[in-house]
């Protein structure tokens, strides 16, 4: 089998990190009662209350049918409700619950610690180096 780590060590790398990364913030939602990817779509909304389904994809950049899944997850937990949007009647706006707004500063927190975690392994000056790399990276895309 071939060695992925020799073949592409840096996407291997990158994935490896992400996954430690993605590990880390699952623990700590998994205490709010979350799933990951389900904190980025109750962040937008706390930025954003009463925003259309489709304009919600967009801005999280997935598709609609995962939006209308992770809405109707979060709404049977008690974080979202979704309401008939009064301009079209087909079209339901999603707004957070007081438990979907006490969460987004645990969300920012959980968030800040993996951050934290990830800076402990690195230098502050290669920190400020990497980010800009990673970007440099994700805007070639």
């Amino acid at each position: 089998m071939t060695d992925l780590g020799e073949v592409a060590p840096l996407g291997f790398t990158i994935v490896r990190v992400a996954k430690m990364h993605r590990r880390w913030v699952s623990e700590d939602l998994a205490h709010l009662g979350l799933h990951v990817g389900q904190e980025l779509v109750l962040l937008n909304l706390c930025e954003q209350e009463g925003i259309r389904q489709t304009d919600l994809a967009v801005a999280l950049d997935i598709e609609v049918p995962t939006v209308h899944k992770t809405l109707a997850r979060l709404e049977a937990a008690g974080f979202v409700e979704r309401r008939p949007d009064p301009d079209d009647g087909r079209a339901s706006l999603a707004f957070l619950t007081r438990r979907g707004r006490e969460a987004c500063a645990a969300i920012l927190e959980i968030w800040q610690n993996a951050e934290r975690r990830l800076s402990a392994a690195v230098s502050g000056r290669d920190t400020q180096v990497l980010d800009r790399l990673l970007k440099g990276l994700h805007s070639a895309t």
